[in-house]
């Protein structure tokens, strides 16, 4: 028998939740959130906390950019690796240059999130986190590897 988990939506509250303890203190990702400009608005206010305004703009329709700092950095653009699954067909390869070494970066919107949470596994990690409240910044830092490269990567 298989079983097909589907997660449907993602609260505001539960995107905090994922991103406040899955990046709180973890030097191996980092997620960059999209600005507002004259044509694109969050609703973002100044009081809204980081993981507030990664909250905001995927739930209003932006991407987000997480960048893999856990990879290799590389000297050169070409030489950097998309990890996983997903990571390897990623459509679009983007980088970023940090202290002199480029990174891969995955542009993430809510239904990719969504999408990737729905793995039984990630499914089970964020059933820790959000509805047991007993996961740690690993539960979720597992959970968005599994969201965003298709696997759990780096365990």
């Amino acid at each position: 028998m298989e079983t097909n988990i589907r997660i449907t939506s993602l609260s505001h509250e539960d995107l905090v939740e994922i991103f406040s303890t899955g990046t709180y203190g973890n030097c191996y990702i980092d997620v960059d959130y999209q600005d507002e400009d004259e044509n694109t608005k969050f609703g973002y206010s100044e009081d809204d906390c980081y993981e507030d305004k990664i909250a905001k703009c995927l739930l209003n329709g932006g991407s987000i950019k997480v960048i893999d700092i856990a990879a290799d950095g590389e000297e050169e653009k070409e030489d950097v690796e998309h990890y996983g699954e997903r990571g390897k067909n990623w459509d679009k390869k983007m980088y970023r240059r940090i202290n002199g070494y480029w990174y891969p970066v995955y542009v993430v919107s809510l239904p990719t999130l969504i999408n990737g949470l729905s793995n039984p596994e990630a499914y089970n990690l964020l059933k820790e986190l959000i509805d047991e409240e007993n996961g740690d910044v690993y539960t979720a830092y597992n959970a968005i590897q599994i969201a965003v490269f298709g696997e759990e990567v780096y365990g």
